[in-house]
Parts: structure tokens; sequence; C-alpha cells
């Protein structure tokens, strides 16, 4: 299945690099157009395709001309009236875009010096060129700029200018990915500095007690164009709405769950990440150097309504994921949350099952909550409608950096290789610096070129 594309782009870029052949453009006051379009040769990055003429107000257009464009530079002569304090010229710019991917525009600036720009009496401005506009690969966008007197009128009424067009971009995703119950792939489109955010799934509910939440995990690395990535979402935990039925584990490694006559439990979190191999997570364990990055998956809930729910209550919410490391379940005998180097254990009554590297613990004859999956999983609750813990994070890659993990009222960490934060935020929409509810979800995103 095909990622969603999205048409953004990165951080500042000068644009257009080789020579382009451009001919000169002047204006004819009778004609009033230029004579003759401006003509370019095909280079790389954005670069002006074609300057014309296209109004005034009481301009002299006989000594106005378009000396020539280069690459992203204007060369003008520009010639206003001498008593007319609202006259103007307006010149339509086309430009194009040559790379391989597209643009979407922050604002634009201009490079200026005394030497290009030689009258500070009139200025200019540009019109049709938007923030959210997106010059797309091989196409084209047309603006204006209209120069004009800035304040009152001066006897100096001639400007010869350059001005050099620096286009600031933001950052465009490459691809998105919701949960679909499938390993995908992506190949690096080229070369540079990505941003990859992923979220871990929420466990299920049992009866109304709800799942621990996923985690979210961030950071960059510099990609190759045509290196392969492979990305697992996690699938949320499955619910109990009925003690006599099991659920199954999320997608990517959640432990599974089975209720018995008296308690709901529903099963842990799928664990969400992108690694250089293809497979689950539960299957890299000899191949951890490829692992770029893992958000975990929330642990299973409980709910007990036996006769001693004075005692131990009823309603257990799983572990959250971790981070540095997932949260223990509620209730008595409750299943503890993975860390950086081990499963966490299961509840030590009954049919305890421990976590494993990307796996919660389960089983649908364990009568027991299920562990969130994660790096390492979190293990089974059992008693009493006791929940499961919570699956880790994992940024410990060499060749990741400016990283780090959230997770939900967590245990957190100062380590550069397991930095985390804990918040109180939660959302079903994927959001930066938010545990998530549901599914998992990934982000990739272009940032710089290297």
């Amino acid at each position: 299945m095909s990622p969603k594309q999205n048409r953004q782009i990165s951080c500042v870029i000068l644009i257009a690099s080789l020579f382009m052949g451009i001919g000169y453009a002047t204006v004819n006051s009778v004609i009033i157009n230029i004579s003759g379009k401006t003509t370019s040769k095909e280079v790389t990055g954005i670069y002006i395709t074609q300057v014309n003429y296209k109004e005034s107000t009481n301009a002299d257009l006989t000594n106005s001309n378009i000396l020539s464009a280069y690459q992203t530079n204007l060369n003008s002569k520009i010639v206003l009236s001498n008593d007319d304090q609202n006259s103007s010229i307006t010149y339509e710019i086309t430009i194009k875009n040559s790379n391989n991917y597209d643009f979407k525009f922050d604002k634009v600036d201009f490079v200026l010096g005394e030497d290009t720009y030689n009258n500070e009496n009139i200025t200019f401005e540009l019109i049709g060129l938007n923030k959210d506009d997106i010059l797309e690969k091989n196409g084209e966008i047309t603006f204006k700029i209209k120069f004009k007197y800035n304040g009152s009128i001066t006897t100096n009424n001639e400007l010869d200018s350059m001005l050099n067009f620096n286009f600031l971009v933001i950052p465009y995703t490459v691809a998105v990915y919701d949960y679909t119950g499938q390993i995908e792939t992506l190949t690096v489109p080229h070369d540079g500095k990505y941003k990859l955010e992923v979220w871990g799934a929420q466990g299920g509910t049992a009866n109304t007690a709800i799942g621990g939440y996923g985690s979210y995990s961030i950071g960059y690395t510099n990609l190759n164009a045509g290196e392969t990535l492979s990305i697992v979402v996690g699938g949320k935990g499955g619910d109990c709405l009925n003690y006599s039925t099991c659920a199954t584990g999320g997608y990517n490694g959640g432990g599974s769950s089975c209720g018995n006559h008296d308690t709901y439990f529903s099963a842990g979190g799928g664990a969400t990440h992108i690694a250089k191999e293809t497979g689950l997570l539960s299957t890299l364990s000899s191949k951890v150097s490829s692992i770029l990055i893992v958000a975990g998956g929330g642990g299973g809930s409980g709910f007990y309504t036996g006769t001693l729910t004075s005692q131990y209550g009823k309603n257990n919410k799983g572990g959250n994921a971790g981070g540095y490391k997932g949260n223990s379940g509620g209730g008595p005998s409750y299943g503890i949350g993975g860390t950086q180097t081990a499963g966490g254990k299961g509840n030590t009554t009954g049919n305890a099952v421990n976590g494993s590297f990307g796996t919660g613990g389960g089983g649908a004859s364990n009568k027991a909550s299920g562990g969130g999956a994660g790096f390492y999983g979190g293990g089974t609750g059992f008693d009493y409608g006791s929940a499961a813990g919570g699956g880790s994070g994992y940024i410990g890659n060499i060749y990741l950096y400016d990283k780090y993990m959230i997770c939900y009222n967590c245990t957190t960490s100062t380590e550069e290789s397991t930095l985390t934060k804990t918040v109180t935020n939660a959302s079903e929409t994927a959001t930066a610096d938010y545990a998530k509810i549901g599914n998992g979800y990934v982000k990739i995103m272009f940032i710089d070129e290297i």
C-alpha cells in the first residue's frame, strides 16, 4: 500500500545553480509589452523562466526595462513619474521547479546590496505568491512584482536594481502511515536529513477499564536516496466486552488476553517501529542495529466483577507505554512494564507470562491481560482484573540524533540514548509530544539536504 504523500518541503534553500541563457526584454510604451519573453535553459533548482510586462500607472515605460533574468536574479531599470505618487510598474514573473520533489513556500527574501539596488525611494511588493502555494516538481508558478514609490515623490525617480530572489521553504512530509496490519516499505527519495516520528498503539478496553496509552518517539537521521525503510504501525489491543471472551493482541507484538468467570481482560497494544531490515519487531532481536526508532504499546486493562471489589477495586487501567521504561498495570497482580534490556515480569500469581523483545506477555489460554509490545514488552496481569504492563520505546541507534521519547505519567530519563519526558496529554490524533489513543502512527519528514 502506498503511503500518503503530502506536498510540502524543507528548510531554507537558496536555489538555482547553473548558467541559463536569458534574452533581453524591453518595454515599449506603444506596445506596452515586453518585446520578446525571457527564455531559459533547464537547470537544477528553482529559476526564472519568463518575465512579462503586466501593467503600469503613469510610469515612463519608454525608459523602463527588464534588462535580464538569470537564475533567480532579476535585473531591471525602473523610471517612475516625477509628479504622481501612485506611479508604478508591475511585471509578471514565472518560476519553475526542476528538483525531484515539491516545494511549499514559507516566504521570499531578497539579497540586496548598494551596488544592486540603488534607490531607496523606490520599493517593491510581491503579489500572488502565497505561503500555501505548492511548486510541484517540474511545475511552474506565476506571480507579480510591483515597483512603486516608498513614500512621497522625490526628484530621484529612477531605480537600477538586481534582485536575487531567496525562496524560503518549509519541511515537507515524505510519507505518513496509519495502521494497516501489514509491513510497509519506503524507498528514500533523496539524500538528506529526515525527521522520524512514531506513535505506539493503546491497549484494549476491558468493560469500562481502558488500556494503557501508546508512547511517542522522535529523532533525526541522515538517509541516502534509494535506501529502503521498513515501517510497521502498531494496532490497538483487542477489547474484552464479555468475560467469557478472548482478545487478540495489537499488531506488532501486543499480548493477547482471555477473560474468566468474573473478570474481563483486554489485550496489549502493538509497538510501532522503523527499521532498515524488514519484519515485525520481534524478528529483529539479532538485527538491533537496523532498528532506527520504536514507540511502545500500552498494556491491556482488567475489570473485576467478583465479590471482593471493595478490597481490590474493579477498574484497572493498563500500564502506559514507555519511554525508557513501560508503566506497570493496575490491580493487585499487575504486570510490570518492559525496559531497555528485558521484558516486564508477569503477575506473580496465576498464569504469568513475561514480556520479551518486541512482544508483550499474553496468550489466549492464560486468562490474563495482555502486555503492551515495545523494544521490550510488558508482562501480563492476572487476579482480580489486574492490568498488564506497557512496552518500552527505543531511540538507542547511534545514527539517530536530537532524539527523545514521550510517555504518559511514566519514568523519565536524562541519558541521551534513553531520553524520556513524561506528559499528561494523550490524543487519538497523532500529535507531537502526546501519548497515543487508539492505533499507532508514523510520520517521516524531509528536513534538509546534506
